[in-house]
């Protein structure tokens, strides 16, 4: 077969899946409480192939938490009286923490898997540091000290202390890094000159770095990435300064308005092959975690899936909820909140397809097939 041959098969199949992936969105999600060990409250941050990173705790103890197939384990390492786990991939898990092997300054920390296998990520001049996400083998965040002049840079690193890459723009007075897909990092930058915060997309140097603020818009975050597509949130004249979720690819000029119609405001915290999470204002006057597929009209409340929820036998009922990450899969995860504010971390499981959907998709792959072969 030649190489045009093969490109257009491997776009049927993938044109297919991504159909059959969206075709998933509209059915009933099934939510679940996370437990987090032996604590007593907790939230979840990111989430991949169903392993949940996250923090769970009881009363002034906060350890982070990582999920794997379901059962949790505590991260918190020897020595540090406080941690939090942001994000997850394949093998690695990161986040931050601090306590007496830290001057009881927050340091930025990776492990894999376990506490003890922890490594502190703080680079050698830097009071400060966090880490808010991971991606094979790259970890971004934040960090200040004497080489930053005290404020606050965004960080990326690859596995050791040694290796952070300070990528602060240049003319930028401060930024953030907040998560990584490959060799892209998107978060935000402000300056004192325009005063306002604008999303960034950086491919791993300070220089490479792109300004996404779209076109009427005073402000602006970006807080996820997946691919060549990036998401957040941001306010101004054309939102009548509500926080508005929005989706990029790649430029300023690409920004699309994911507000749902109905939801006063909302954000995008988090992105996964074709899948965008996030949360909204809801005409109840309260927030609803909130799935899209890449446009507005295609918003999905999750809200409406946290009926019939326990923890630890006893029944909760959630009044707010926000989705922090989600899978290529379409799991997502989050918190939610009862009436009295006590936290819970959310599980939101993809719906399986049925039998007949597959044979639907099978047929379909058949079909573009033979047109490709015809072609």
């Amino acid at each position: 077969m030649d190489s045009y041959g093969v490109r257009s098969r491997l776009k049927v199949l993938s044109s297919v899946a991504f159909l059959a992936a969206c075709s998933l969105v509209p059915a009933q999600y099934t939510a679940s409480i996370l437990v987090p060990a032996t604590l007593d409250n907790g939230l979840a941050r990111g989430v991949r192939d169903v392993n949940i990173a996250g923090t769970g705790w009881t009363g002034t103890t906060n350890h982070a938490i990582y999920w794997f197939n379901g059962a949790p384990t505590d991260l918190n390492p020897t020595g540090f009286s406080f941690s939090a786990a942001n994000g997850v991939s394949d093998a690695f898990q990161v986040g931050g923490g601090h306590g007496s092997v830290t001057g009881n300054n927050d340091h930025a920390l990776l492990w894999s898997g376990s506490a003890a296998s922890v490594i502190d990520l703080n680079p050698t001049g830097f009071t400060t540091s966090w880490a808010y996400a991971v991606d094979g083998g790259s970890q971004v965040g934040t960090g200040k000290g004497s080489p930053t002049s005290q404020k606050t840079h965004a960080l990326l690193w690859s596995g050791s202390p040694s290796s952070a890459v300070d990528l602060n723009p240049t003319g930028y007075d401060e930024s953030e890094a907040l998560a990584v897909s490959g060799s892209s990092q998107v978060g935000d930058a402000h300056s004192l000159s325009f005063g306002n915060v604008h999303a960034m997309l950086w491919n791993g140097t300070s220089g490479s770095a792109l300004d996404l603020n779209p076109s009427g818009f005073t402000e602006s975050w970006a807080s996820g990435v997946s691919g060549s597509s990036q998401v957040g949130y941001g306010d101004g004249s054309g939102t009548d300064q509500n926080f508005h979720a929005l989706l990029w690819t790649g430029s300023a000029a690409s920004a699309v308005d994911l507000n749902p119609s109905g939801f006063d405001e909302s954000r995008a915290y988090a992105a996964a092959d074709g899948y965008q999470v996030g949360a909204g204002l809801a005409s109840d006057g309260n927030q609803h975690a909130l799935l899209w597929t890449g446009s507005a009209a295609s918003a999905l409340d999750l809200q409406s899936a946290l009926t019939g929820l326990t923890f630890r036998g006893n029944s909760v009922t959630i009044t707010s909820s926000y989705a922090t990450g989600v899978d290529s899969f379409g799991n997502v995860v989050g918190y939610g909140l009862d009436a009295n504010l006590n936290e819970y971390a959310l599980l939101w499981s993809a719906p399986v397809p049925e039998p007949g959907a597959f044979a639907v998709l099978g047929i379909g792959i058949l079909a573009l097939f033979g047109k490709a072969r015809r072609r």
